[in-house]
């Protein structure tokens, strides 16, 4: 019969090249704020901070663009958005616009994978940690070569939904 040793082991991360921190990117749902993400993701962070055997450090980062407001919006369902007292990063944020037609580019997601290839040409994250839309955008990084994953070991993607086939 087949043991299961649920003895704790010490992680084995390396984030720098000296394997003295681990930074991971965190990107928020679309029309939500880094802060509203932050909020959201604090037991997990505070966890992870006070227990990881490097220093872990989490770059909350604003989408580019900025959410539409008003009557064209859509609702948002989240009770936790409207409680966010944080500003002024909580102004609502998207990655890219919602378009009619699954046959045509996303509106906005080219400016936003110029504006992360950017942020990735000055940063070297170990992970990534995405949510709803964020985690959409996450998700085609891999296959956007080397400029976004020759750092990466993970990438944790909450409630994330895949692209049109032709959104980019």
């Amino acid at each position: 019969m087949a043991t299961f040793d649920a003895t704790p082991r010490p992680a084995t991360f390396q984030g720098t090249p000296d394997g003295s921190s681990l930074s991971i990117l965190c990107l928020h749902g679309g029309s939500h704020s880094p802060a509203l993400f932050q909020a959201q993701l604090s037991p997990l962070t505070t966890y992870l901070e006070s227990s990881m055997p490097v220093k872990v450090s989490f770059h909350f980062v604003s989408a580019p663009l900025l959410a539409k407001t008003g009557s064209e919006s859509q609702t948002n369902p989240d009770p936790h958005y409207e409680s966010s007292t944080a500003a002024p990063t909580s102004t609502p944020r998207t990655w890219y616009f919602a378009n009619k037609s699954p046959s045509e580019p996303l509106p906005g997601l080219d400016a936003t994978l110029l504006w992360l290839t950017q942020l990735f040409a000055t940063h070297n994250y170990a992970g990534i940690i995405s949510f709803s839309q964020g985690a959409s955008v996450a998700s085609i990084l891999p296959q956007l070569g080397p400029r976004f994953t020759r750092h990466l070991r993970f990438l944790i993607f909450i409630a994330g939904y895949p692209l049109p086939p032709n959104s980019r």
